[in-house]
């Protein structure tokens, strides 16, 4: 047998008597219900009330049965009967049933029409032995059904802050850019038409002076009109890199907790996680972004002198982190979290903010995040529920601010 087979085996053929009212309760409390309070756990006139609790404010009163062996539809629904007659008497808002039969969809939706004044929430065999099966539970399998849990199975919590994200106005400053530096080159080109001969005379001697050469010809009007589309035709082609650019430099990247929900401490811990159909990014700790505009007109514009780079180049540098560690593996980011320990709750692990920037195109659909963890001793994985990552619009404005802020920029 499985060990959720043997949970329900157990519960079917119930020999300790009483003992069920204590396990209820113990049932009740995981599931949410307060102020739990049995009447008699071990026997004894109860006055229609085995358990006495509340939930969301409302006052709850808790039937417990529990008989050897299975039982006819009509002993069931005569027992849930007999204990709404002698409930109505305190004037709860819902009866809980808890009971080791089996029920099927139809029966239970039969049960829980038996009263129109009192609410009726029916624990069945299948749902106490799933409740029982929960890795915090065990300790109560153990000491009410006497099955051994072996080693504690890993429980394991993972969230994660932050979004991806998209800009929706990139195309508004591009534009806007694209129109500023074609007024330069247009601008260049007029002015460096119109010098006359003895100012071409003085700025030749300058930059040879300066090891640059001569000038060259001023551009031709045919000319200047065949840089502006090239700048143009460039530009639009490499925005999504332009905004990549920025997106490193202006979002919030995302943070992973985790947290051991068992009563073990854990070692050698590794998540893998897989967020599908989606792009990661370095966080770019950018301190000073001389020549902004120019790697946004084009992201791979490099520095034409050692002190153009240096200048360009300055940045925050960023501490490595071995534990996470992340990847593009085809349309998915695939980031692994390595943790040599994990102690049990209260106790949490926290990443460093900024691990990862997710960038998407633009879409309102959140992301799904699929993830398994393992650990040292433990030959099961465990496979967390799916995640879903919020997507957030961001202006591109917003982002530009964010890199800008304090700091001068030169623009040239």
């Amino acid at each position: 047998m499985t060990r959720m087979d043997e949970t329900q085996h157990r519960l079917l053929e119930w020999t300790v008597g009483q003992q069920s009212e204590r396990l209820a309760a113990q049932i009740l409390a995981d599931q949410g219900f307060q102020d739990i309070d049995p009447s008699h756990p071990y026997g004894g006139q109860d006055g229609g009330r085995d358990i006495m609790c509340s939930r969301d404010g409302n006052k709850w009163i808790g039937a417990v049965y529990f008989p050897r062996g299975q039982k006819s539809l009509t002993e069931i629904k005569k027992k849930l009967t007999d204990d709404l007659v002698a409930a109505r008497e305190h004037n709860p808002h819902g009866l809980a049933f808890v009971t080791n039969q089996e029920l099927t969809l139809a029966e239970r939706r039969d049960l829980t029409k038996l009263a129109d004044d009192i609410e009726i929430d029916i624990f069945h065999m299948e749902r106490v032995a799933f409740v029982l099966s929960q890795p915090r539970m065990h300790p109560l399998r153990k000491q009410y059904l006497d099955i051994d849990a072996g080693p504690v199975p890993l429980d394991i919590r993972l969230s994660i802050d932050g979004a991806a994200h998209y800009f929706t106005d990139s195309h508004v400053l591009r534009d806007h850019l694209i129109d500023d530096e074609v007024r330069r080159i247009r601008e260049g080109a007029a002015k460096a038409r119109d010098r006359s001969p003895g100012e071409r005379a003085e700025l030749n001697t300058m930059a040879r002076v300066m090891g640059h050469g001569e000038l060259d010809d001023p551009p031709t009007e045919e000319e200047t009109a065949k840089a502006v589309t090239e700048l143009r035709l460039r530009v639009e082609r490499n925005w999504p890199r332009s905004e990549e650019w920025l997106g490193t430099r202006g979002w919030d990247g995302l943070r992973f907790t985790v947290t051991n929900n068992a009563e073990s401490f854990l070692t050698q811990v590794e998540l893998i996680l897989t967020f599908h159909g989606v792009k990661g990014f370095e966080k770019d700790y950018l301190h000073n972004p001389n020549h902004l505009t120019r790697y946004l007109l084009n992201p791979g514009w490099e520095p034409s002198d050692l002190q153009e780079w240096m200048a360009a180049k300055v940045f925050i540098p960023r501490l490595a982190n071995r534990e996470v560690q992340w990847q593009n593996d085809g349309n998915d980011l695939q980031v692994t979290i390595t943790l040599k320990e994990l102690r049990p709750e209260p106790a949490v692990w926290r990443s460093e903010p900024d691990e990862v920037i997710v960038m998407v195109s633009p879409s309102e659909t959140p992301i799904e995040v699929t993830w398994f963890a393992t650990a040292h001793g433990h030959g099961t994985a465990f496979t967390g529920e799916p995640i879903t990552l919020p997507v957030d619009a961001a202006l591109f404005r917003d982002a530009l601010s964010r890199t800008l802020a304090g700091v001068d920029v030169d623009n040239s």
